[in-house]
């Protein structure tokens, strides 16, 4: 994770399995190439792994179940954040701009809308003072992951004194 990617191998024609002793196995394909274990997978390739029933467990022989995985270059996770306090709306959603948040990544600061999103359906206690909660969603080429941040809402300052002097 994190690393340049020096090498690119071609994907093979054959299939990778892994076989294990209590009845499946595992087959790895990027599109309809298979990956070999040798492969050197880059980011953002979307890879389908399919478990298939083996022995005792083949059933009718057509039983699998597939999943698909995207491969990143980074978590999101285990970048750097930086978050602005924001201000009480008088219950009002408090919510989050881009500006609020700094998130790096070995130094480099990531950018919204192409490296990561703010989850708009994920936020929590968002409308009273105290501690809040949204969760940001690694996107683009190079990044994936979630993280689930916190944020303050702070209350109002108040400044009674500036009308009682104007």
């Amino acid at each position: 994770m994190g690393m340049q990617i020096l090498q690119i191998k071609k994907y093979t024609s054959e299939p990778f399995y892994r076989t294990f002793s209590f009845g499946f196995k595992i087959v790895v394909g990027c599109g309809k190439m298979f990956v070999a274990k040798e492969d050197i997978i880059p980011a953002n390739t979307v890879i389908r792994a399919t478990v298939k029933g083996i022995g005792s467990y083949i059933g009718d022989g057509n039983a699998s179940v597939s999943a698909t995985y995207r491969i990143i270059s980074a978590d999101i996770a285990k970048a750097k954040l930086k978050v602005t306090a924001k201000v009480y709306q008088n219950g009002n959603p408090v919510k989050l701009e881009p500006e609020d948040i700094k998130l790096t990544f070995n130094n480099t600061q990531l950018v919204y809308g192409t490296d990561y999103i703010i989850e708009e359906s994920s936020y929590a206690n968002h409308t009273k003072k105290g501690k809040a909660t949204v969760i940001l969603r690694g996107t683009g080429a190079n990044y994936g992951g979630q993280r689930k941040i916190t944020y303050t809402i702070s209350s109002k300052k108040l400044v009674w004194w500036k009308t009682m002097i104007s």
